[in-house]
């Protein structure tokens, strides 16, 4: 133990924290900034047995978290051992959204060279909000790959809704209602065979109630062989999703789509696409 802190709690790139409630010493913690490349990892996070269940864990967990924005490290790591129930409960509702009580507003101390003291903040930290704002575009996947189109769209889009598609549509931006955009949507991927968006890169941006996700896709798009015989069936487009979403009181919410094409193959296939759509529309 002493190999790992050989000047004690003076010693570089390690967070030492007293978690305190009402000025009486309740638990403590440990981290290890740079454990791993971007990686801070918690060597300890102890809260004494007869205040657990209280809430003061997730507030350490917090404090954590923001000390580890403070190293310079994007990423917190732990281990929880088998039996710790209490933990794996946390590591539950914080990631799922599940009820959780209230915290107790408790302050955490850290013992480090700076000797700031980390305020515990009762609304969700920047950590989680970047989590989610990815994952909303996670789920445009899904609606898109899955063809969900009854319950996923309201869980990551606002309505109405901008979106900006001009770069493979040729038709300018349009804002419209949540149900029109949703419609738009299936009856364009409605005659492919398949199709598969991958989404990377995340570059997120949160100004208060306001972000913006910026993030590379590609995306492919399968015609059935009826539809394109002994021609090539896949249609292929690489570029980016700029994104714009907000904060609402079910959580963030893309408000605007658009895509930037860098690249294609096969788009002709789209034009096919859409003819087959139209001929099985029935003629009015």
């Amino acid at each position: 133990m002493i190999a790992l802190i050989p000047e004690g709690l003076a010693t570089p790139d390690n967070t030492f924290l007293v978690l305190e409630a009402a000025s009486e010493q309740i638990g403590t913690g440990w981290l290890k900034h740079r454990y791993l490349p971007g990686v801070t990892y918690g060597y300890s996070l102890y809260t004494q047995e007869q205040h657990r269940g209280k809430g003061y864990g997730r507030a350490a967990m917090a404090a954590c978290e923001q000390a580890t924005l403070a190293g310079g490290g994007p990423a917190l790591m732990f281990t929880v051992w088998g039996g710790n129930e209490a933990a794996m409960i946390h590591l539950i509702t914080e990631r799922t959204g599940l009820p959780r009580p209230p915290s107790p507003g408790s302050t955490v101390k850290p013992r480090s060279p700076s000797g700031q003291a980390t305020k515990c903040v009762k609304q969700r930290d920047v950590m989680d909000d970047r989590i989610d704002l990815a994952e909303l575009l996670s789920r445009y996947a899904d609606i898109a790959d899955m063809k969900e189109f009854t319950h996923l769209p309201s869980r990551i889009c606002t309505d109405p809704l901008t979106v900006d598609f001009e770069a493979v549509t040729g038709m300018p931006a349009v804002t419209a209602s949540l149900r029109d955009c949703v419609e738009l949507l299936r009856t364009t991927l409605a005659p492919f065979a398949a199709t598969h968006h991958a989404i990377t890169g995340h570059v997120v941006t949160i100004d208060g109630d306001s972000a913006t996700i910026h993030a590379h896709v590609r995306a492919e798009h399968w015609l059935p062989v009826e539809l394109v015989g002994d021609g090539p069936d896949r249609w292929l487009v690489v570029g980016f999703y700029d994104t714009e979403a907000v904060r609402t009181p079910k959580g963030w919410r893309i408000s605007r789509f658009k895509l930037t094409v860098t690249h294609q193959e096969n788009p002709q296939l789209a034009s096919l696409a859409q003819a087959a759509e139209q001929a099985r529309r029935p003629q009015a």
